[in-house]
């Protein structure tokens, strides 16, 4: 899937329907199919499309079972549905949003209507996107912020544990950032933190990695795939080139501002919940600290 391209999931056994909406709506969407609702879950999971379209009356599940699902899976719950019922009956239509649906349309379908409730649906949830990315950024620095990057590693953590893959944490924080602050004044740490976070964001590899401002002079990444040497080569990596910026720091024993780094990973042997590897990053970085800055340690 491209980030371009707004995306269709139809999930509905009747080949008949599922034709049609894809005829309908190939050439101005990219379109997904699922033939059943267990693989209508597992598509929306692993796809995320903007949207999904599926009927009431599946036959290994209904979609009202389908919707609850989706409403209930972090990773799925913000994915608009639009159930399809033959039925057209006003109570079928109230136990589907009280499922979560985010409209209903009867069948048999009517094209015209069909592009008109999808059109609306997407410019919603095109709304709803724009509200979560101004309330997921950080003002100062435009970096996520830690609302976002815990979302992210619910959902990473998930995708983690299914594919028996490894999930690390790394937590940063700017050394003796508050001496700084009463040296320097506010105007001149707000700079500095803009500083680190554009270093930071200039050294990340990967566009799958995801770098966030997490607390006053913290950060924190987010490594999907990545073991606990790799994590402790990414904080390390990125430590040093804060240390290279050589900006001044009159009360730091170094004279310059600089970090200190904890990591945590998750394994298929220590499968560590979002909290816990969250945790185990705070207390490394933490020791860190204690054994004198300037320094990136991991979780054994």
């Amino acid at each position: 899937m491209t980030e371009s391209r707004t995306s269709l999931l139809i999930v509905d056994d009747a080949t008949a329907d599922v034709e049609m909406l894809n005829d309908l709506f190939q050439a101005d969407y990219e379109v997904f199919t699922a033939l059943s609702g267990e693989e209508g879950i597992e598509a929306a999971q692993e796809l995320a499309p903007n949207l999904v379209v599926a009927n009431a009356m599946l036959t290994d599940m209904d979609g009202f079972a389908l919707c609850q699902r989706l409403r209930d899976d972090p990773r799925t719950r913000e994915i608009p549905v639009l159930l399809l019922s033959a039925l057209g009956e006003e109570t079928e239509a109230e136990r589907g949003l009280l499922c979560g649906a985010a409209d209903f349309l009867a069948k048999p379908i009517d094209p015209h209507l069909a592009r008109l409730r999808i059109g609306h649906l997407l410019a919603w949830q095109r709304c709803r996107e724009k509200l979560h990315s101004l309330t997921d950024r950080d003002e100062l620095t435009g970096l996520a912020n830690r609302r976002q990057v815990e979302h992210a590693l619910e959902h990473e953590w998930q995708r983690a544990l299914r594919h028996r893959r490894p999930l690390s944490l790394v937590r940063l924080e700017v050394d003796y950032l508050e001496e700084y602050r009463l040296r320097y004044g506010d105007l001149m740490a707000d700079e500095v933190l803009r500083m680190v976070a554009r270093e930071l964001k200039g050294e990340m590899a990967r566009p799958g990695d995801l770098l966030a401002r997490f607390s006053e002079g913290g950060f924190a990444c987010l490594l999907p795939e990545t073991d606990r040497e790799g994590a402790w080569l990414v904080a390390e990596k990125l430590r040093l080139s804060i240390g290279d910026l050589g900006i001044p720091h009159a009360d730091s024993p170094l004279g310059r501002v600089s970090l200190s780094g904890g990591t945590a990973t998750a394994t298929t042997d220590r499968p560590h919940s979002p909290t816990e590897l969250l945790n185990l990053a705070e207390n490394t970085l933490a020791a860190a600290q204690e054994k004198g800055r300037n320094q990136v340690l991991t979780t054994l």
